[in-house]
């Protein structure tokens, strides 16, 4: 079922999608350059009258790799797998609070449990005794970056279209 209308922003690819985006952009080092996207079935109508319910993306990358990603409000998939000529990894749960746990082409993840917001924000405060700068990846830099991703998103799934990240 296609939207009558454009849905808004701020449904599954802005809450969760985005951690996604961030992954794929952390694992290849490399930022998209293109994207196509498509927006899921609504199967609850009555729920996403201004969001979205469901898209799918694939990014490009200047390497040649393709990162393929879906987010949605109505399934309760937390994967991130990612693979390559000489191996794959993946991590189940990928995005959510864990415990995590994960396998490679050379055998499987040991992850200590720890609090993850608390390890963050033990980290921040740090630097900021310490009088330092937050790290790029904190500062909010990379939000914008993010950002830029997500918009383009956007646009390739009401396009229909390949949209050039620039």
């Amino acid at each position: 079922m296609a939207f009558e209308k454009s849905p808004g922003r701020g449904g599954p690819l802005m809450n969760l999608g985005v951690y996604c985006v961030q992954s794929s952009r952390y694992v290849l080092g490399e930022e998209p350059v293109a994207v196509t996207a498509q927006f899921g079935p609504v199967t609850l109508p009555n729920l996403f009258t201004e969001v979205e319910e469901s898209i799918t993306w694939q990014l490009y990358f200047p390497s040649g790799a393709v990162c393929t990603s879906t987010a949605t409000a109505t399934c309760n998939i937390d994967r991130f797998f990612a693979s390559a000529d000489n191996g794959f990894f993946e991590l189940s749960p990928g995005l959510s609070y864990g415990p995590f746990t994960g396998r490679s082409s050379q055998g499987a993840f040991h992850f200590p449990v720890i609090n993850q917001q608390a390890a963050q924000l033990d980290g921040i405060a740090s630097c900021l005794l310490a009088n330092k700068p937050l790290p790029t990846h904190i500062s909010g830099e990379e939000g914008r970056k993010d950002l830029r991703v997500l918009d383009g998103i956007y646009k390739a799934a009401k396009s229909g279209q390949k949209v050039a990240l620039t």
